[in-house]
């Protein structure tokens, strides 16, 4: 495995010194990406706000992820506002597509809270891993040049500084540092085309092509 960066702390802390702000909200669901970024910031001493949605799909674990958050946030003495949303029932009565409809609700709570604060910037825990699954996702989807070139680490006021830090240098922090998380038991499953190609064509491809995502 690559492991893009010896340093994760000495790499966020670059990256922000490029990005001042006089507060960062913290998008965490409670798994392994966005609490090893919570904890990382913290370390930083960054004037820092939490951002959690619980959209209650997945019964007692979605509880148990809002807790999670809730009371590492309490522990370390950082502020966090969690936004609950019966997300079954909007779908019913307004439809559309699950994780679109879901990526657009925590995008609009992130904006509501963010704007509060006109030059707080909001940073998300999208790491090295999700690049090559969007990019994967875009090639499949005949994206343009554009929609291949994937996230960007700086859009407007959202950062993403993990997008060169691997998934497996992320839970080598967490284990030698015993940062909790949670697993969230939808990504295993196949039901959605980021998962297959998550467990399924990547893991794949990697293994016919050792150099793939050097």
């Amino acid at each position: 495995m690559l492991f893009m960066n010896p340093n994760i702390q000495d790499h966020l802390s670059d990256f922000l010194k490029k990005h001042k702000a006089p507060l960062y909200f913290v998008a965490v669901s409670g798994g392994l990406d966005s609490m090893c970024l919570l904890w990382t910031l913290k370390r930083l001493n960054l004037p820092l706000h939490v951002l959690h949605v619980n959209y209650n799909l997945r019964g007692t674990e979605s509880i148990k992820d809002a807790n999670l958050v809730k009371d590492y946030c309490k522990k370390i003495g950082v502020p966090f506002t969690i936004h609950a949303v019966d997300f079954k029932e909007f779908l019913k009565k307004n439809g559309g597509n699950l994780q679109q409809e879901a990526r657009n609700t925590r995008y609009l709570f992130f904006k509501e809270q963010s704007e509060k604060y006109p030059k707080s910037k909001v940073l998300l825990a999208h790491h090295f891993d999700d690049q090559m699954e969007t990019f994967w996702l875009q090639l499949f989807r005949q994206a343009g040049m554009a929609g291949l070139s994937g996230m960007k680490a700086v859009n407007d006021r959202y950062l993403r500084p993990f997008l060169n830090v691997t998934k497996e240098e992320l839970k080598v922090l967490a284990e030698t540092n015993k940062i909790p998380w949670r697993e969230d038991s939808s990504n295993a499953k196949n039901d959605y085309s980021r998962n297959r190609w998550r467990n399924e064509y990547i893991p794949f491809l990697n293994s016919k092509i050792p150099t793939l995502s050097a």
